[in-house]
């Protein structure tokens, strides 16, 4: 009877299932292995209980992160197009002072 309990359990759970049927089989108390039983069933619901309601909340912070993150990729665009224009400016200004300078007479130096 054992062997068919352990062979129907999920793999993550043998080492309890064969604390309880080995209690079990050296014939320990039946009420015992029941409250163990309904104590590992009641913790079971719990979790599954809690599940959905962390499910929702990693759900929402996973598209508050994602709205976040699109805002802060609208602002990097929007601050690279600033500077790419400054960029601008500040190259035509220097291509400026460039030519400016470079049509400079020198005076005349005056032997000493």
């Amino acid at each position: 009877m054992s062997g068919a309990i352990v062979g129907r359990m999920p793999a993550r759970f043998p080492s309890k299932v064969r604390t309880v049927t080995g209690r079990y089989n050296r014939g320990m108390d039946m009420q015992v292995v029941i409250k163990e039983i309904q104590d590992t069933l009641t913790v079971m619901a719990e979790l599954e209980r809690r599940q959905p309601r962390l499910l929702r909340e990693h759900s929402e912070r996973i598209v508050a992160l994602e709205e976040q993150t699109a805002e802060d990729r609208r602002e990097i665009v929007k601050y690279q197009k600033r500077t790419e224009q400054n960029l601008a400016e500040i190259t035509d200004k220097l291509n400026g002072l460039i030519g400016y300078v470079g049509n400079w007479k020198q005076p005349p130096q005056q032997p000493s």
